[in-house]
């Protein structure tokens, strides 16, 4: 597939999906001599580096005008590499950029703080570690603190910086000595903002699938989309953090290479123009792995139903947020029910969750999200909920799993019909078993519609028209008019 033709697939496949004004948040600013063999050779210009422009004249090849205007930077993670000099070298290009930063590649025997005086002196948001600086020969084998020094944890916390970790070891996220460090670590140092970079290195799909579980609840763990092919990895993590937690990368330069990265049982294999013989397919051609990349996100995005709105956080708001760049329009939680309350009486459906129950002016009256305990209001603020439980009827919590994947399954087999659902007489049985006194069960759409059931049932019974009641009875008064006497 040529430059032309890239361009042309993505403007039918992608350009209506990807928003403009894109943020990058992992791509490689680097000189020729800091490269690695792998990466590709024509992005570079005519000097050889590989800085801004070459960024941009790459991405536009295939992009178009929907090319990302501001990016996070960094070097190419190479043993031998000059950090000093490529830092600096990212620095230089980004320096003029307004809305773009740079993270510093560090090495565990940096002095901390020579590393300090070098991101204060440059547009650095925090720090980049990478496994091939553990003092280890298999280095893919090893832990993240043996290539992430505590002392670079303490200046991002200090600092409220950003780290960003890829991870090794054979199952990634799925193994628990690397969900176990990024918990505790997070936890110890909150104001640390830690970037688990290919959405936590899901290359093999299922293991962000099985480990993104155990990081739910942590306040500053933040997920890329880079070089991820697959959909899966991505959908784990929106279906764990919702949409806010996750940031659109390319990989810049990998993503300029044609190929893809492929799950394979219990680990993943990199198909490349070099390592395929591609004449053996009737119809497959490697693409770009930056479109690759972009087809898994927007399946991900379609296959979790989100708008394009989400889809506009994950590209261009999330790390523009995350990094300082842009804040988010403050108070939109407080001005919607001031609104509402000129619209609704009351201002809500339910007294019950009214907010000056609370705090007036204070309590988050409407969410965005909410997963277990957690809540996020419309200005992104999380709570943990230690009131209600939506009024009682989330016990389990909020979007609990398997509750989920019931409504979902029926919504999508069809969850209306003129026909009757045979889940009812199931329900029915459950109910009579766990209230043997009962001997039949009828439905009802609210508690208002049953208490009137009741009512009707109790009067055809027994020939008796007044009702005793007592506490909450809703919009029901008719129960008063119902006792009043002529006299």
């Amino acid at each position: 597939m040529s430059g032309t033709s890239d361009l042309e697939f993505f403007n039918t496949q992608l350009r209506s999906f990807v928003p403009p004004g894109g943020f990058d948040a992992h791509a490689h600013l680097y000189r020729r001599e800091d490269a690695v063999d792998a990466l590709p050779r024509h992005v570079e210009d005519e000097s050889g580096q590989v800085g801004w422009t070459a960024y941009s004249r790459a991405l536009e090849r295939w992009m178009g005008d929907r090319r990302p205007i501001d990016g996070l930077f960094f070097t190419v993670p190479k043993p031998a590499l000059d950090r000093p000099a490529a830092n600096r070298f990212v620095a230089q290009e980004v320096r003029p950029l307004a809305g773009s930063r740079m993270l510093l590649m560090i090495h565990p025997d940096d002095d901390p703080a020579d590393i300090e005086a070098a991101a204060m002196s440059s547009p650095c948001v925090g720090l980049k570690v990478y496994h091939v600086y553990a003092s280890r020969a298999d280095t893919f084998n090893a832990a993240p603190g043996e290539f992430l020094p505590e002392w670079a944890w303490e200046l991002a916390h200090e600092h409220g910086w950003l780290i960003m970790l890829h991870l090794v070891r054979v199952r990634a996220l799925a193994d628990p000595v690397n969900h176990d460090y990024v918990r505790e670590h997070c936890r110890r140092y909150p104001n640390a903002r830690l970037l688990l970079a290919h959405a936590g290195r899901g290359f093999c799909g299922q293991h962000t699938v099985e480990g993104i579980e155990a990081l739910r609840g942590l306040d500053n763990v933040y997920f890329d989309t880079a070089g991820i092919c697959e959909s899966e990895p991505l959908k784990a993590i929106l279906r764990t953090f919702g949409t806010r937690r996750l940031l659109f990368g390319t990989d810049f330069s990998v993503s300029e290479e044609r190929g893809r990265c492929v799950s394979v049982a219990d680990g993943f294999l990199w198909l490349s123009e070099h390592n395929v013989d591609w004449e053996l397919s009737e119809f497959g051609r490697p693409t770009l792995i930056g479109i690759e990349s972009l087809l898994a996100l927007k399946q991900a995005c379609r296959s979790a139903r989100l708008i394009d709105a989400d889809v506009e956080r994950i590209v261009c708001c999330n790390a523009r947020q995350l990094l300082g760049l842009r804040q988010a329009a403050t108070n939109q939680t407080q001005v919607t029910y001031r609104r509402a309350k000129r619209l609704i009486p009351g201002g809500t459906q339910l007294l019950s969750k009214r907010p000056e129950m609370y705090a007036p002016d204070r309590w988050p009256a409407y969410f965005a999200e909410a997963q277990g305990c957690e809540v996020i209001d419309l200005d992104g603020h999380r709570y943990c909920d230690m009131t209600t439980s939506g009024i009682g009827s989330c016990l389990l919590g909020y979007a609990d799993p398997d509750v989920n994947a019931a409504v979902i399954r029926r919504v999508e087999l069809g969850s209306m019909c003129t026909l009757n659902s045979p889940d009812e007489k199931e329900l029915a049985e459950v109910l009579i078993e766990l209230h043997p006194w009962a001997e039949q069960v009828r439905f009802c759409r609210t508690g208002g519609e049953s208490m009137a059931v009741a009512v009707r049932i109790a009067r055809a019974h027994t020939g008796r028209d007044r009702i005793a009641f007592c506490g909450y009875h809703g919009w029901s008064d008719w129960y008063l008019a119902a006792n009043l006497s002529d006299s």
